[in-house]
């Protein structure tokens, strides 16, 4: 027999002693939050919850990001644009000193 006490399934002395009023620790009990709403970044509307936050992946086509490579985007990004401000810089010396 399956003994339960809302909706969790305990042992047998554990729902004899809640039958019988006596305190004990109810086990193996998860609670579990869902996702704070959110906007969209990519279609900008709002995301409640962990369904709709795994559909919306799903459809537009994006993925949860790794630990770090935000980061690592960021930096590569700032890379890039300093070498084509260094190329741009090198650009016009020449075209001034070529003169």
């Amino acid at each position: 027999m399956t003994y339960r006490i809302n909706g969790v399934k305990v042992t047998k002395e554990e729902f004899n002693a809640f039958r019988a009023g006596t305190e004990f620790v109810l086990p193996r009990v998860m609670i579990s939050r869902d996702y704070e709403t959110y906007n969209c970044p990519v279609t900008g509307k709002p995301i409640d919850g962990k369904r709709e936050h795994l559909a919306n992946l799903e459809r537009t086509g994006c993925r949860i990001l790794e630990p770090g490579e935000k980061e690592h985007n960021e930096r590569t990004r700032k890379e890039r644009a300093d070498q084509a401000l260094e190329k741009h810089i090198d650009q016009i010396v020449n075209q001034t000193v070529g003169r």
